[in-house]
């Protein structure tokens, strides 16, 4: 501790300009952490971020790591990436998560000014640790969650038909899993790649491992482990409660089978990481390092480049409002004339859909055409593609079957009909925009490529009858709909 002491003394103007101009670049970013970490969402994660960052102070505290490396060159052209990233992040690309993550991967470059190096090259698994602590699941979830649940009920079903065990569709392998079992489970599809990443990266920081091609390799084979197992337990889930009828077995198969499939994939994670990948401290020490053409004058130059970025994002980019994690908007909603809707609750996996930052209004509704047909509407206005989704995937994400997919024109704009589960229910949907609307999620996407800043709204209505568009009713419902829509934008 005396020995940290003595680095703090040490510390000069250059030190704090450097750790100034780090603030007040990533401004924005520390508001977001601030403001998620103590949101009622994503407390949790808060605790998971204090608790990391508590016990990483301590290892550098309690081992004495503050000290002065004399190789700087990597750390500072690390961090010229990670400004360079967030310049092309705020110009391009617009993602609200992406400086947050920088934030800490820039943390982590600073850092490399200050520690024994070793230990700084181990760290990154910390701050990997504490970018897992935002609120990435619950995009990954989002955007990888269906389609991942797809793709593992193909391969299930083709177990099944090629075995010869049964013919059982993937929508109907979808809708077991809804219904016999917990899908929000630590050790279950997307979920189970969240956490076993969280794992990794503990375990490669505390063997204190280097990167190798070893390495990579066993983390290859832990993720398509887990994908394995992830399979295993949905096949092992259809095969006894659909093909055995073995019902009342459904949550405990699928919760039993979820933990050993987990477990086993991090005890051979860490036998393989413990017996064949070789630690840091066999290699060189930091005194035997040379010092680079930058020698003193690192700290210099990072705060040169650190003004030019500064400089870059007040000129060219401007502040976004980070704090307002959801605002809905009170001023507007959907009305109908001669037609009552009632409001319908998210549920909870919905809301991580439709109720999030990049959503400017959602709501979902039931109610009856004109003719006493029941209906559902989901209305969700965004800037975002990725709020919106492809319909077609979420539904069949939601266990449904698509029987047939079919275009009409509705006046001066063309809607998608879906006929699902054999004809026996109905969806139609189409995005609204301000001067035009589209049909297909990939016209959405190109529009924001286009746009990015443009607001366009997801309007889906569910029957569960056989409907025809051309109905006087269906129509009327279609088109006031679309004309209430636009009051949105």
């Amino acid at each position: 501790m005396n020995k940290v002491s003595e680095r703090l003394k040490n510390f000069n103007w250059y030190d704090f300009l450097l750790i100034l101009l780090f603030i007040l670049f990533f401004r924005q970013a520390i508001v977001y952490i601030w403001h998620t970490f103590t949101s009622r969402e994503f407390y949790e994660n808060g605790i998971g971020f204090i608790l990391v960052s508590t016990i990483f102070i301590i290892s550098v505290l309690k081992k004495e790591q503050l000290i002065s490396p004399k190789n700087k060159t990597i750390p500072f052209i690390s961090l010229t990436g990670v400004l360079i990233l967030y310049i092309v992040n705020a110009v391009i690309f617009k993602l609200s998560i992406v400086p947050a993550i920088l934030f800490f991967l820039g943390v982590y470059c600073l850092l490399g000014f200050y520690l024994e190096r070793q230990f700084w090259k181990r760290s990154i698994y910390v701050f990997l640790i504490l970018i897992f602590t935002l609120p990435l699941l619950e995009r990954v979830q989002k955007f990888l969650g269906f389609p991942i649940r797809l793709a593992t009920a193909n391969i299930v079903r083709s177990i099944l038909q090629i075995t010869g065990i049964g013919n059982v569709s993937n929508s109907a392998v979808i809708v077991t899993e809804n219904h016999a079992t917990s899908i929000d489970l630590p050790c279950s599809g997307v979920k189970s790649i969240y956490t076993g990443g969280l794992f990794m990266l503990s375990t490669y920081f505390l063997q204190n491992v280097r990167l190798s091609v070893k390495l990579i390799a066993i983390t290859v084979l832990f993720f398509i482990s887990l994908l394995f197992f992830n399979t295993w337990r949905v096949f092992s889930l259809i095969y006894i409660y659909d093909v055995l009828d073995m019902k009342w077995a459904g949550d405990a198969i699928h919760l039993v089978l979820g933990i050993l499939g987990f477990t086993a994939s991090c005890i051979s994670l860490w036998y393989l990481t413990n017996k064949y990948v070789p630690s840091l401290t066999s290699r060189k020490t930091l005194n035997e390092v040379k010092p680079t053409w930058l020698k003193g004058n690192v700290k210099l130059f990072s705060i040169i480049f650190f003004s030019f970025f500064l400089l870059l994002q007040v000129a060219f980019i401007k502040d976004t409002d980070i704090v307002n994690t959801y605002k809905q908007q009170t001023a507007y909603s959907i009305t109908l004339n001669s037609i009552i809707l009632s409001d319908l609750a998210f549920s909870r996996a919905e809301e991580s859909y439709f109720v999030n930052s990049d959503v400017e209004f959602s709501k979902k509704f039931t109610g009856q055409t004109k003719d006493g047909i029941q209906f559902s509407l989901l209305v969700v206005s965004s800037k975002s593609a990725r709020t919106h989704h492809d319909p077609e995937i979420c539904l069949q994400g939601l266990g449904h079957t698509i029987s047939n997919s079919e275009i009409f024109q509705i006046n001066d704009f063309r809607v998608r009909k879906l006929s699902l589960d054999d004809n026996k229910a109905t969806a139609i949907y189409w995005f609204v925009g301000k001067d035009k609307n589209l049909l297909d999620y990939s016209e959405r996407v190109w529009e924001e490529v286009k746009n990015p800043k443009k607001s366009w709204v997801l309007i889906a209505i569910g029957f569960s009858e056989p409907i025809d568009v051309s109905r006087p009713d269906v129509k009327d419902l279609i088109l006031q709909v679309n004309s209430s829509a636009k009051l949105l934008l």
